[in-house]
């Protein structure tokens, strides 16, 4: 608890206090994470003024003295005095909302799972959601895309056969974020969870080769037979998602991925990585 008092002075200072001849003190307490820290004692030592940070760790005080020794600051148990003067600077503290609105879009690549031959295709997705903040470092995310991938495959099921995809989905991850500050003004995020998603545009197409024996007895004759699919109004898929990136103020980026199902015959897996970007209201 120390420790984290001690930051939250030096919150205190970069957050912009002053003591001007107004006689009026204020500032915002943080912790060692840049949180900030509420229902904190503020008192100007050698007077009875005091006041409690609020649930942003902000506090104001009053009618202090223009000169005034240290300022006490006690949580819980624990207290710390610091002496002043007070360096004093500006800055600015990213505060958490309770909900943020965002949208996010990627572009990337996608390849099956378990194929003799594979071919990297392209992947990208766009839509938004909703960062509902669950604790100190975890939030619930929430969201809608529309996704977009292809891909192309050599597997063996009873005959040689390539798959072509090219699939639109509706798309919903369900992520569970943590975030790690690593300033006043950033976070590193890691999130993962589950997704579902429903075929909304798009076909499946198998060209399969077919091995025949020649009417003669020597040798082999090839035929290829074509079966195509469309994706519209199939069942529910899913599979994990995951990402990893950086958050500012408003401005997301970093990478996502999904490793799932993609078949609603023989259900092959596909994994797929994107670098996204977004944008937090």
């Amino acid at each position: 608890m120390k420790r984290i008092i001690i930051l939250a002075i030096i919150g205190l200072c970069i957050s912009g206090a002053s003591m001007a001849q107004g006689q009026k003190l204020k500032g915002r307490l943080i912790d060692k994470d840049h949180y900030p820290v509420k229902n904190a004692k503020v008192t100007v030592k050698g007077t009875n003024l005091s006041t409690t940070s609020d649930k942003d760790g902000n506090f104001f005080i009053e009618d202090v003295p223009l000169y005034l020794d240290s300022i006490q600051v006690e949580k819980g148990r624990k207290d710390i005095t610091v002496n002043t003067p007070m360096k004093i600077s500006m800055g600015r503290l990213v505060i958490d909302k309770r909900f943020s609105w965002f949208v996010k879009a990627g572009v990337g690549v996608s390849r099956f799972l378990g194929a003799d031959e594979t071919k990297d295709k392209v992947s990208f997705h766009v839509g938004g959601g909703v960062d509902i903040k669950m604790a100190k470092h975890w939030s619930f995310q929430p969201a809608a895309y529309i996704a977009h991938r292809e891909m192309e495959g050599n597997t063996w099921y009873y005959s040689d056969e390539t798959t072509n995809y090219k699939l639109t989905y509706l798309e919903i991850p369900l992520l569970f974020a943590y975030k790690f500050r690593l300033s006043s003004s950033m976070n590193w995020v890691i999130a993962a969870g589950p997704y579902v998603d429903c075929g909304i545009n798009g076909d499946i197409r198998d060209v399969r080769k077919l091995y025949n024996s020649s009417p003669d007895g020597y040798g082999s004759q090839y035929t290829y037979e074509t079966e195509e699919s469309e994706a519209f109004g199939k069942r529910f898929t899913g599979g994990a998602a995951y990402s990893m990136g950086v958050e500012g103020r408003h401005f997301t980026f970093g990478l996502t991925g999904r490793t799932g199902w993609t078949s609603w015959r023989r259900s092959e897996g596909f994994t797929n990585l994107e670098f996204e970007i977004g944008y937090k209201f």
